[in-house]
């Protein structure tokens, strides 16, 4: 095996273990030069100081190599306390670059030395490569690149690349390939004594087929046709900025042998490790480096030797997935002994492979989940009686089942690598049930469930983090900053972040999911990443990690945070807590105003509320907002977004700049989310929604349904699906179903007799297929005959009131036993005639601030009478009529949300102004103002399914306004923003308002 950049200098200068003082303390102490044992400037000729170099240094005879990186200024600093005395070896990694042996140091105890290091044009780029920048430097289709990253699990990619073999040549050698399973590597075969089953059979022409495929594509990549490669090569570029803040610490195993797939530290900072190809589990010592191995029982000795999954129990014993053995072992800790399980003969077959075994919560109900890659099922164990219970989430062929994990209760989540799925199985019913990922074909892989029963996981095929709330059966995503690192876990620590790796890309992804922003730590040499670990005990937090084909393991330590004091309040406070007091709290329930409130937000959420000077928040911040009041953010359940911008309104205005600047002045309003109605248009809208971005919430329902060229207005009626009949009414469905939308959006309308109306038994199908695949269907209505007949037919909500004619009776005893039912009022478009003549808050300062002068007079001109008489009676009669049927459903106890159709051709360009607008008509139509505002934040939260928004209280999302005057006295006072926060976080400060969020 390769190693990269290993170029070795001699350098007097001294290695011990950590120093048992505070981190936070050593990195003050690295920052006086009489506490740094070894500095200097690492530099090119023609660049000068470099940032982003790793430097490791290894003393002579040792087993451990401590590594720093070069800050913006290309210097690096070795604390004294990891340097002592002695001679080293000093290698560097920075691809592209090779180092220049420097002259040999001497280090004395008391005094730093310094050693300038000079690097050149590494002479073997190639060698230097992670799989990730092979990947990105190999051409080829997506298609061809998926198909040989696997090679990755065994060896790395650079081996293949230099082959000479032919297209010929290499189908032999896939065929041998395949015939190893995936714990051997070149310094470790073994052979699979039988294939999995539980992805069905294979037929050998389809088999061959597909290694032609493969060979053939690798002849292309490799040395066969020529004596260099004729490709580019793509690297990712040096860590900066707090990528540069941290300190490596690598302990060399035993063994070369050794592949430490998962790496777990215990409650003494002890860290245990199983060999992924050998039956041994060890234990380290990271203040010592000593390590301790104990021989594993061999189950099955014809099968390859190995372990997987490593998890601790309630008690800090490990327990171990024995692969191919066939079963599950537990090392007591006291005794040093260990217990095993093998599976019964009628389930231990030659294709078992029990990779995973979860303890964690065994605790609850006496059972440990299990999980065979031979057949892809999840089974749990009694271990006092020995019975394996089976469950089969799928018929044969079945996607890779690759982990189980359990909750607070012990129902197990299984991850489904083949598909997109993570499941649920219930530990007391067996029941179980399929959740979705938001991004298709995932594959969800290996994860943690945190203290609020959170499933973090690595989506290995999506690129990207996954969370599952369990308890809310809600997805979010993060895409990784830097394609190609395949995230294979992900683990989250007692600050709210979350690390994770991968086989690809040598580099470990610390995300602060509040914010969506990324730290990419660069790792010392070639680590095939698997399991990942935070040890929480410290402070900062240390991720640990094996390198699975290095025979080490590492210790990241990041300097970039400050240290939380003991005191459990304070520690609050350095989460980022924060007191609100002195306002009046509209808390958006319905409940009566809390005069001089406060109300604590910590991170991203609001944790504590309650009268001021009441709250338990010793060093919390403190915002004083005597005078004002505080609601919830609206939300808006109603939109057509990307096709206005300015004063103009087309199709080519849909781009992703117009939907980031829409979303920055809904966010300047106060406007926690929208969704977008059926307008959407290819996969910008989804790609979008994915984007974990502070400020308002994007949800969309993709593409609506219409006859065709009969959905919403020019210029966005092709973005509808038009659709004649139910077979390709229900495809389409299924269709824009994989894409996860947040509703389904109908237009049922004939638009005064200009267009042809969506066929009930088409209408019926959607409805039915939608439902099918768990979304809901909402319907853009007219009249009251199709309200009615929607209902029947099993519809959602209405984007729209009733427009033709008075609600009756009859429509409201069918509200009435459909309760869940909403409406959305839209009373925007018809503002008009409602106000029938220019409103006086056109010339409010908040709108000067959002809106340009010509989108003012746009707006403006609108209210202007209509030339005949006769067409402005009928705008008034329409808006009376819109009115009181507004005012029947709320007198009904029907469910009304806020909507404004903002950016459709009656809805304008108005964005975050109509939401507030709206709330006006509201009180128009006769709701009170507490009413509206409980309407308008958390019934519209409720419709659209945002179980953290809509009010004020613990555990709720840091979402709301602060005004200068009461919206309980006047609806319109909720215009008068003094300044907004969204997930915690101040929108923007009132003074910068015209500047930094006028849309042009």
């Amino acid at each position: 095996m390769r190693s990269r950049l290993l170029l070795v200098v001699p350098v007097v200068c001294g290695l011990i273990a950590l120093s048992p003082r505070p981190l936070q303390r050593q990195l003050q102490a690295q920052q006086r030069q009489d506490d740094t044992a070894l500095t200097g400037v690492v530099s090119m000729p023609d660049e000068g100081p470099l940032e982003g170099v790793l430097v490791s240094a290894k003393k002579t005879g040792s087993t451990i190599t401590t590594t720093v990186v070069t800050d913006q200024s290309g210097r690096f600093r070795f604390p004294r306390s990891r340097l002592e005395p002695g001679q080293y070896a000093l290698r560097i990694k920075a691809t592209g670059y090779d180092l220049d042996p420097p002259p040999t140091l001497t280090i004395a105890a008391a005094k730093a030395t310094t050693a300038d290091l000079k690097l050149r044009r590494a002479k073997d780029v190639a060698a230097q490569l992670s799989n990730a920048e092979w990947l990105a430097s190999f051409p080829g289709t997506p298609e061809q690149k998926s198909s040989i990253r696997g090679c990755t699990h065994c060896h790395t990619l650079e081996r293949i690349a230099r082959t000479k073999y032919t297209a010929d040549q290499m189908v032999a050698v896939i065929e041998r390939m395949s015939t190893y399973p995936q714990l051997s590597f070149p310094m470790k075969i073994q052979k699979l004594v039988a294939p999995r089953i539980g992805g069905g059979p294979i037929s050998p022409e389809q088999q061959h087929a597909a290694w032609r495929r493969q060979a053939e594509y690798l002849a292309t990549i490799n040395l066969s046709a020529a004596p260099q490669w004729t490709y580019q090569f793509k690297t990712l570029p040096r860590p900066t900025g707090k990528a540069t803040q941290v300190i490596y610490t690598e302990y060399d195993l035993p063994q070369r042998t050794r592949q430490p797939h998962d790496v777990i530290v215990d409650s003494t900072g002890t860290a245990w490790y199983a060999s992924f190809g050998e039956q041994i589990l060890g234990k380290l010592d990271p203040r010592s480096g000593q390590i301790v191995e104990y021989e594993i029982p061999t189950l099955k000795e014809s099968a390859p030797t190995g372990i997987l999954g490593v998890r601790f129990d309630r008690d800090e014993n490990p327990w171990l997935g024995m692969q191919f053995q066939g079963g599950i072992a537990k090392f007591d800790r006291k005794t040093e002994t260990f217990e095993t399980w093998s599976l019964p003969p009628d389930l231990n077959g030659p294709h078992v492979q029990i990779n995973q075994v979860s303890p964690d919560r065994a605790h609850v109900d006496g059972r440990v989940w299990l999980q065979d890659a031979g057949t892809y099922t999840v089974l749990r164990l009694d271990p006092k009686s020995g019975r394996f219970d089976v469950f089969e989430p799928y018929k044969i062929p079945r996607p890779n089942v690759y982990d189980v994990i359990p909750d607070s209760k012990n129902n197990g989540y299984f991850l489904v690598l083949g598909a997109e799925d993570v499941g649920r199985i219930d530990a007391k019913s067996g029941e179980i049930k399929i959740f979705k990922t938001p991004t298709a074909r995932s594959g969800p892989r290996r994860g943690m469930m945190d203290a609020q029963d959170r499933l973090w996981f690595g989506e290995n095929n999506g690129d990207r983090i996954g969370m599952f709330d369990t308890r809310t059966e809600k997805f979010q995503e993060w895409p990784v900053p830097t394609p190609g690192a395949y995230p294979y876990d992900v683990t989250a620590d007692k600050n709210g972040n979350v690390w994770s790796g991968g086989e690809y890309n040598d580099r470990i992804l610390r995300l602060d999911p509040a914010t969506g922003r990324f730290i990419e730590y660069a790792l010392p040499r070639a680590t095939n990443v698997r399991r990942v670990f935070v040890d929480n005990r410290t402070t900062p937090v240390t991720f640990w990690v094996g390198n699975n084909h290095g025979a080490s393991i590492v210790k990241l330590e990041p300097l970039d945070t400050t240290a939380p004091p003991t005191d459990e309040r304070a520690r609050a406070d350095a989460a980022g807590a924060t007191i609100f007091e002195g306002a009046r709290l509209i808390a958006g329930d319905g409940s009566a105003p809390v005069d001089n409130a406060a109300f604590m937000v910590t991170g991203d959420r609001i944790t504590q509320v309650g009268q001021k000077g009441a709250l338990d928040a010793a060093g919390a911040r403190r915002v004083d907002l005597t005078g004002k009041t505080v609601m919830p953010a609206l939300i808006d359940a109603h939109v057509h977004l990307g096709y206005r911008r300015g004063t103009t309104f087309t199709a080519a205005n849909y781009t992703r700049d117009t939907l980031l600047d829409t979303f920055d002045r809904l966010s300047y309003y106060g406007v926690a989310a929208v969704l977008e109605a059926g307008t959407g248009r290819g996969e910008l809208p989804f790609q979008i929604r994915e984007e974990h971005r502070t400020g308002t919430r994007y949800l969309t329902a993709g593409r609506g349904f219409a006859m065709p060229n009969a959905g919403p207005g020019v210029p966005m009626r092709d973005a509808a699906y038009g659709v004649t009949t139910e077979v390709e009414a229900r495809d389409k469905v299924r269709e824009l179903a994989a894409r996860k939308p947040d509703l389904i959006k109908i237009w049922v309308d004939d638009r005064n007799g200009t267009v042809e109306k969506l066929k009930p038994n088409l209408y019926r199908a959607i409805i039915d297929e939608a439902h099918k695949h768990g979304v809901r269907v909402m319907a853009h209505i007219a009249a009251l005959d199709d309200a009615k007949d929607l209902l029947r037919s099993g519809v959602d909500g209405f984007a729209h009131c009733v427009r033709d004619r008075d609600v009756d009776a009859e429509l409201l005893a069918m509200l009435k036993e459909r309760p869940n039912v909403f409406f959305l009022e839209t009373m925007w478009g018809e503002r008009n005639a409602i106000y029938g003549g220019p409103p006086e808050w056109l010339d409010e300062p908040i709108v000067r601030e959002t809106m340009s002068a010509a989108e003012i007079e746009q707006l403006r001109n609108g209210f202007l009478p209509a030339a005949a008489p006769a067409t402005l009676q009928r705008a008034i009669e329409s808006a009376d009529l819109l009115l009181r049927n507004v005012a029947a459903l709320h007198k009904a106890g029907v469910k009304l949300g806020l909507g404004t159709d903002t950016g459709g051709v009656s809805g304008g360009g108005a964005f975050g102004l109509a939401s507030h607008v709206e709330l006006e008509l509201m009180v128009k139509a006769g709701l009170t103002p507490a009413q509206a505002i409980v309407a308008a934040t958390r019934t519209t939260a409720g419709i659209l399914e945002l179980d953290s928004l809509g009010t004020l209280a613990p555990g709720k999302s840091a979402d709301f306004l602060v005004l200068d005057a009461n919206p309980l006295d006047s609806i319109g006072n909720t215009r008068r923003i003094a300044t907004v926060y969204m997930h915690g976080v101040e929108v923007s400060a009132r003074h910068g308002r015209s500047q930094s969020n006028q849309i042009p």
